[in-house]
Parts: structure tokens; sequence; C-alpha cells
């Protein structure tokens, strides 16, 4: 690698297309780097002749891709950020969006888990068949017979405002083109656009452009018996009304054609709202639409009376809208408007019928999921032939129909699975044929429907019975006990519902991409005292998950071979990036061993049975394992972090047969373990050691550390209290890389370790000190400042004060200094944007200002924000009420940038806008480097500020190490060799002050 970095000397992009030149000159066929039919990137013939020009390359800023040799690690990430790559989203397999102008070459040359490296090529910024769908909407028809495409933009994520505003201007300037609207999509800037004929190809030569797809289009998807059906796969057979669970205080959200409630079955004499016995919110005008009133009348009508009028979760109450618009921001501004009125599950029964691509609104559910761990959201799939949009979002849970009893195992209606990666949808089936329900314009009436639109509120009225049941704490007892009440995960309520669904039958395969899991019988998941079958779940958040390479081993007893053994893994994960094939970022694995040591891998079925052996999956985020009549005995159940990507991630995990959890194992973890130490400081940590229900072993609470390459050396924990113990580091040098891990063993069990897979995995941490400067700082003393900009009611000045200011007046308001409030009659909106500020690169940089607001303080209108090039610094939530107060955001992501601040303020309507508004004042942005000096203090090899016999120890331990450069460990004398003479150079120096 070195000799090939010496050859080009170019730059950092020449380092990496070499080595991608040495990775790919075996391969064979075809034109060009490409992202292939499988989701991944791979080399072909031409990429040696393709990557030579890199180094002559003069637009260095121009995004590539990076692949590695497996999957992302927190010390990988770091080892890239050191070396000046800025990575982006995250493509499958392995890969990154990158940018390399900025890059180190001698950091890139030491680094060998990357395979290889290309531009970003424009060929995959293009949705196929842009504009030449078979439309049914009258407005997208015209728009096709014009040769015209309705199309979205989605530009990187690290666009600039001058890359931002010239994509818009590029769009403007084909004839006939209408910019329609911009807006922020998960931390990246998204357009939609009009455009004529050949401009989406032209625009995806823009560097700042990521990937271009048509807007969708939103289309319709066309009670006796199915509240038995989805509790039992029988019409009368209804176990969970039998226990009083019949959807109390569980809140839908239904989107759909505007449901009529003056029908019985939605009606009351009190106002829509907090006293309504069924409808607490309408977000939409009132009217009476036969599809929407139906879907809400099989998810929680009542009439009180046990006939067609009364849904699945008939104790249940909904909010309602109608479909929302095709933007991202469309999807999730309904959806957040729905989370915040109280709905935990969400019902959906249209859709996109006229792509399969991985699209914004495939994105926008997924985001909305991983951001709302709580929310499960449900679509119909498509009534068509073959699986469509957006069912095929990850996170989601895609309903097909079935017939209706005694004919439950035969299809009705839903289009073939898989995804256009291959992924597993639908995944569930309840009866969807002739369902009758609630009819619109009738005071009382039913009609029959077809369809997937009737099957997804069955099941979404079977979700709210089985969040019922967990909330209610029938868990894991059977029996009612408030005190074990716990709040499910959206994984969880998901999982429950697929470990409770089965082979339809008439289906060939299972699973299968027609039927998914099969058929919902609810009850076969649920444990009620007296039942022959137990239950046993795992509710894992994000923020306490797991990272690649790391494993959670939950032993189980089954106690009889006479009921099925089924074990669901469950994960909501982050959207994928714009574009790519296939959405995967973090993929988990479910493997289950048993007594005698068989292994059976999720998702690896045969006959409709687990098969033992085979590979794991790497694409479902559903995993499942079905042993119809399991051995007694010990069996481990095992969730393993294959690849995960970003951040930590969260699982839910749901297990029933005759199994009993066995004693809960010891368990170990590390408490704020130091990311930083200064050089010659030792430092301290705190471990929690949780028994369980076993002992811990005298003695066995070790830390295991080293500062170099050397073997770790170990020493005892101290306990404090309890179960908490400290762990003591020595004091580092400079130039030292601290690694640690701490282990406990249990007295059954034996030894854990934290990290879980050490030392594979370590904690580490730099040397060094913080210094923190002030970049920039504004208090707006002298009025606007030379350069700011303002818009809408923003102005500097000294009125309508609040009270105090941190400083005093004056200050950047938004408001109407006449009235002192930001009423116009209207919906308004206005921006104060800084001048370009020059951040360092700095390892922490912080904004904080000063902040006092009064608004509606009602979640979607008058809301703050602060941001950088679209990207949020602060969000609405951190605003307090009437207050003065100091709010800080987080600018280390832009370090090396230079920035505009953007203070937002959007009332969203124009209604009760007549509050004081928003007052900005006294902003600073302060950075922080980690500095470790060796140089003051001559003699002081280990960098303790002492010249002692520790530093003759230091020299000793390192005689004869390699020493490139003067000034490297040990060498005290500066003559890049570590020897005799700079023993003698401490030698002569002992007891100097230091």
């Amino acid at each position: 690698m070195q000799n090939i970095h010496r050859d080009c000397r170019l730059s950092s992009a020449c380092v990496l297309a070499s080595v991608v030149i040495a990775a790919c000159a075996s391969s064979a066929s075809a034109q060009r780097l490409l992202i292939g039919p499988d989701g991944g990137i791979h080399c072909n013939e031409d990429t040696k002749a393709s990557l030579r020009t890199l180094c002559n390359a003069a637009d260095l800023s121009r995004r590539s891709v990076i692949q590695l040799d497996g999957p992302m690690t927190p010390k990988r990430r770091l080892l890239l950020e050191q070396a000046g790559v800025e990575l982006g989203q995250y493509l499958p397999t392995n890969s990154f969006v990158a940018r390399l102008h900025g890059a180190d070459d001698a950091k890139l040359a030491s680094i060998d888990f990357i395979t290889w490296q290309a531009p970003f090529d424009p060929a995959w910024k293009l949705e196929a068949n842009i504009g030449q769908r078979d439309y049914q909407t009258a407005d997208r028809q015209e728009i096709a017979k014009l040769g015209h495409s309705l199309v979205t933009i989605h530009l990187f994520r690290d666009a600039s405002q001058q890359e931002i505003d010239l994509v818009r201007a590029e769009i403007e300037a084909f004839p006939s083109a209408v910019f329609h609207r911009g807006e922020i999509v998960g931390g990246s800037t998204a357009m939609i656009a009009l455009l004529p004929a050949g401009a989406p190809g032209a625009i995806a030569d823009n560097t700042a452009v990521q990937h271009i797809e048509d807007v969708p289009e939103i289309t319709y998807r066309r009670n006796d018996e199915v509240r038995g059906m989805v509790q039992t796969a029988t019409p009368t057979g209804t176990p969970l009304y039998t226990q009083g669970l019949h959807g109390e205080n569980q809140i839908l959200g239904i989107m759909d054609g505007r449901a009529d409630f003056n029908h019985c079955s939605l009606s009351d004499i009190n106002p829509i709202g907090p006293t309504h016995r069924k409808v607490l919110a309408n977000n939409a005008p009132v009217g009476t639409d036969a599809h929407g009133t139906h879907v809400s009348g099989t998810a929680v009508g009542d009439n009180g009376i046990n006939d067609d009028t009364r849904g699945v979760a008939y104790a249940a109450k909904m909010v309602f809208n109608d479909t929302p618009s095709f933007t991202f921001s469309g999807m999730t501004g309904q959806l957040d408007l729905h989370h915040s009125q109280g709905a935990r599950i969400h019902t959906n029964s249209w859709g996109n019928d006229l792509s399969t691509s991985y699209d914004g609104l495939a994105r926008a559910i997924d985001m909305f999921m991983h951001n709302n761990e709580d929310d499960l959201v449900l679509f119909a799939v498509t009534n068509g032939a073959a699986l469509r949009n957006p069912e095929n979002a990850k996170n989601l849970l895609a309903v097909g129909a079935s017939q209706r009893f005694p004919n439950q195992g035969t299809h009705c209606s839903g289009g073939v699975g898989p995804t256009d990666d291959g992924r597993r949808k639908p995944e569930i089936y309840a009866p969807g044929c002739n369902t009758n329900s609630a009819s619109a314009g009738t005071p009382c009436s039913t009609v029959a429907f077809t369809g997937t639109s009737m099957a997804a509120p069955a099941v979404a009225g079977a979700a709210a019975l089985v969040r019922q049941y967990y909330t209610e704490g029938w868990y894991p007892s059977g029996s009612l006990t408030p005190g074990n009440a716990l709040t499910p995960s959206g994984a969880l309520l998901k999982a429950t519902l697929l470990n409770a669904s089965s082979d339809m039958g008439s289906i060939a395969g299972y699973p299968s991409d027609q039927e998914g899991w099969g058929f919902l019988a609810a009850d076969d998941s649920l444990f009620f005292a007296g039942d022959a079958h137990t239950l046993f779940v795992d509710d894992i958040r994000n923020a306490n998950g797991i990272t690649s390479g790391a494993a959670v081993d939950q032993p189980i007893q089954v106690t009889s071979s006479l009921e099925p053994l089924r074990v669901t893994l469950v994960w909501t994960e982050p959207a994928g990036a714009p574009g790519v094939l296939s959405p995967t970022v973090n993929d988990l694995d479910l493997v289950v061993i048993a007594p005698d040591n068989t292994t059976f891998f999720g998702n690896n079925f045969a006959a409709g049975i687990s098969a033992p052996g085979g590979s794991s999956d790497t694409l479902n985020n559903v995993e499942q394992i079905l042993i119809p009549s399991p051995d007694v005995g010990t069996w481990t159940i095992r969730v393993v972090g294959a690849a995960v990507n970003e951040g930590t991630q969260g699982y839910a995990l749901v297990t029933t047969g005759s199994v009993t959890a066995l004693p809960k194992e010891l368990t170990l973890s590390a408490i704020t373990p130091p990311t930083t130490i200064e050089p010659g400081v030792a430092s301290t940590f705190q471990v929690n050691i949780q028994p369980g229900d076993e002992s811990l072993v005298g003695g066995s609470p070790k830390l295991h550390y080293r500062f170099d390459a050397s073997p770790f050396t170990i020493t005892n924990l101290t306990i404090i209290s309890g179960n908490t113990y400290e762990a003591a580091l020595p004091a580092p040098a400079c130039g030292d890389i601290p690694q640690f891990f701490v282990a406990a063993d249990g007295s059954v069990s034996g030894e854990h370790r934290a990290p879980f897979d050490a030392p594979t995995a370590v904690f580490s941490a730099e040397v060094g000190v913080l210094q923190t400067t002030t970049v920039y700082s504004e208090n707006f003393a002298s009025g606007l400042p030379a350069g700011w900009t303002t818009s809408g009611l923003w102005g500097v000045n000294s009125l309508c004060a609040p009270s105090a200011s941190c400083d005093g007046s004056p200050w950047a308001y938004y408001g109407n200094t006449g009235t002192c409030t930001y009423s116009t009659g209207a919906a308004n909106s206005g921006q104060l944007v800084s001048v370009s500020i020059a951040l360092p690169a700095s390892d922490a940089i912080t904004l904080s200002f000063c902040s006092y607001l009064t608004t509606e303080n009602f979640a979607g209108v008058d809301e703050p924000s602060v941001s950088i090039e679209g990207v949020p610094v602060v969000l609405p939530s951190a605003f307090a009420q009437s207050s003065w107060e100091t709010i800080e955001g987080d600018l280390t992501a832009f370090a090396g940038q230079s920035v505009q601040l953007t203070f937002a303020f959007d009332t969203q309507d124009g209604i009760n806008n007549n509050f004081l508004g928003w007052f900005v004042d006294t902003i600073e942005i302060q950075a922080s480097v980690l500095v470790c000096d060796t140089g003051t203090c001559e003699g002081d090899a280990n960098g303790d500020n002492i010249v002692d016999v520790n530093d003759i120890s230091f020299v000793l331990f390192r005689l004869g190490d390699p020493c490139g450069a003067p000034g490297c460990d040990g060498d005290v004398n500066a003559d890049a060799t570590v020897d005799v003479n700079d023993i003698s150079f401490v030698l002569f120096r002992l007891g100097n002050p230091c």
C-alpha cells in the first residue's frame, strides 16, 4: 500500500483509487462500477481506468462511495474521521457515501479495511420509468400526456446552501419547469418539482443530487366474524374479550377517506374531542366517505350490540385524518400529529400502486417508527398481483386479505412479494373478503366490502388488544397485575402478532412471499393463566441496543415437546438512503441452540418448519424460528449484532411454547467509561454488577487494561457499595492509547465481560486536555450585525421586553413591535440568518444562546428552530415557554466548515397568533480541541509531569523499538532512537522541577 501511495504522490483520492485497482484487478465483465441487482456495489473490468482519473481530478469535493471489508464499527468510524474522511449515509453492502477532499494521505494509507472507492455515478441517481407509469388520477395523467414528470429530488445530507440554491436554479432554468416546494427529509434537503422531458437526467449530473424519483400517486385499496378470527382463527372464539380486553384506553390513528361520524358505530352526543366516546380528534373536514367509514368501523366501531356494527377493538378510540399529501413531510407530519394526539397504532388502507421502489413514502414511515419506538404503523398491501408501495417499508406491518371462515387459509386479495431487494412482504393475513362494517350515509346500516383495506384495520384492532394486554400488566403472570404494566414498543407489538401467525395451508411454501408468516390468531401468542403454552418477551429500546459483533444470550427451559417452540425477533431500524435498492442498514441475527447444540438460524425454513444449520438472513428485520416438537431441556436464544452500521440497535423478542425463562444471569455494565484522559492523571469509572439469580464469585471483578499493543494488565475492581464497583486506570502519557474492559464471574454462568465480546471489542480513550476557545459571539448591542439578514417579522430592537435579558437589550425579536405579537391575520414565517462563520476542525463545537419564547404552545404550530443548511441543530422541544433560558446545540458535525446559523419561526396557520413571540440574544460558539503536550519537561518520558524512576522504566521497556522520527515513545533526547543515551538523559534530570 505504501509503495502504491508513493507512486501516485497526489491525493487521498489517489490512495483509495490504488486500493480499488488492486481489489478489482481480477473482476470480470460489464462497463463500470455499479450498484448491482442484489443491492450491493460491485467492481467491474473498467474500474482501473476510471479510478486512475481520480489522481488528476480537479473536483475532489464530489461525493464518492467507499466500501469496507465488513460492517462499520465505532473504532473504524473513528479511524476514518481521524483520516479526514467525511462519512455520509450508509449504502449496502458495507458501503457509505463519503467526501475525501479533506482527507490525510498518510492516515488513509494505513487503513486496510477500505476495499475500494469510486465517484457517485449519476446513473445510480435516477429511478426507472420516471413519468412513464400507468397513472390513475386525472392530474397525473395530464402531466404525463404533456411529457412532463412530477419528481422528488433528494440532495446529499451535506449539501451546502450554495449547492441547494444552485440545484433550485437549475430546476427553474428549464422551460415549463415548476419548483413546488422544498423540505427537510431526515436531515437532507428534498425538492418537489414538475420537470419537462430530459430534465431529470440533466439534474442528476449535479454533484449535490443523490436521487430522483417519481412523486407517489395515492389511491385507495379495496365485522361480523372478523373479531373472533383475528383472536383464534374461528368466528366465535374470543378469549381476549373473555379476559376483559376490548381495547380500553387504546387510541388508533386512521388516515383514509372521511369517516361518517354520524354513523351509530362512531357517533356520540358529545362533541368530537376528549369527551367523545369514539373520536378524540378529527383533523380533516367533515365527510361521509364509504371507504373511510368502513375501515374505521372495523377497527374501533361500536354500537353497543354484538353485531356487524362492532369492530375488533370496540372499546378503543381513534384520531382521524385524510390520506396525506405525496411528500415525505406530508406523511411524517400526519403520523406525528396522530402520535401527539395519543395514537400508538396507525392503520392505513391506501397506497401508491405505480411503484415498487424504496421511495419517499416508505422512508418516511421507517423514519417515523425509528424516531417513535412506541408506535406501530400498519398498511394494507395492494390488491393487485404484485407488491407495491409503501408496504415495502422495512418497519411497518404489511397486511394481506384472506377468505372468510371456514376458508381463512385461502388467499383473497393482496399483492405477492418480495420487495425489489428480496425482503418478505406481505407479512400477515386476516379476513378481508366480504367484510361487513359501517355503511357511510346511513344511520346504522352495514355493507360488505372486499380487499386488503378490510384486513388491515382488523389486524390494527388486534394490535390494540395486544397493547392493552401489556399496558394493563397481564404479562408475565397471565393474570391482571397492574404492577407488571409495561409500555410495549412497536417492535414488540409486531413480534407478538407475527409470533401468533400460522401457515395458511392453501398457499405453497411457508413462510412465503404471498402469505408472509400467515394467518393471525392473537391468542396463540398471549398467555393467560391455565393456558398450555407460556410466553417470554424481551423488549430492548434502541438507546440500550447492541452494536456490531455484540451478542446477547437468553437461556430457556423447554418443559414439554407437546407445544411448538416459536421465537420471533423484530427490530425497528433507521431508514435507508434515497435511491438505494436495498434499504437495510442494521442487521441482527436470531440464533437458537438446542440442548444437543444443534443450531437454528432465523428464517431458515424447510417444509414449513425451521431447518438446522444453514446461514443467517441478512435482509429482513423480522426473523422467526419454529420447532414443532422441541426437545425437553435447556435451549439458548441468541441475538447477534451482525452489522450495526448506525447507532445502537434495539429489538423485541417473543418466545412461546412450554417454556420457562431460566434464572437471570449476572449482568455487567461499565458506567460512563472515560473517552478522554489527561496525561499523567489517573482516572476511575464505575462498574455496575447485577448478580441476577446467581451469585457473584468473590474476587472475580477485574479491570483489564493496556496502553499499547502489549498484553492486558489485570487489576481488581474496588467495591463502593451494593452492586457498584470502581475501576482505576493508571496515568497515561501523551501518545498512549488506553484500551480496557471489565469482567466478573457468575457462580453458574461463568465469566461476563463489558464490552460483551472483549477483548475483540474494548473501551478506548484518547489522551489529552480539551482546550476551549470562543469562535464567535454576538449580543446585538449595535443592532443587526453586518452580514446578518432577516425576513418576516424578525428585527433587532429593545421593544416588547418580557423581562431583563441575559445581558440586557437590545435583542433579536420575531414579532410585530407595534402590537408585541406575531399576529398578522394570516400564517407567517421568517428567518434570522447569521454571517458566514468559519468553524475550526475541533473535537467538539457548542452553540449557546439566550432565548425567551411565548407562543400557542401546541405541537406542529408556532415552532422555533435553529438549523445549519437545513439540518436542525436545536429542535422545537428544547424551548421552554415564557422564561429566559440558555439553549445549547451541538455543531461538532460541522467542524472545519463555514456555516450560517438560521433562526426560523413558522406559525403554520393564521389563528391564535396573538402571543408575544420569540427573543434571541447572547449567541456564542465555542470550540474544544484535545491537546497533548509532550515537550514541556525534559526527561519526563511518560508524560506525568514528574522526572523519576518511572521514566527510566518507561524508556527501558521501549529499548530497541523502531523509531521513525525524533520524539517517539522513549526517545527523550530526540535523536530518533531509543537507547542507553535516553536512560542517561533521564538520570541527569532526576528530581528537576517540572
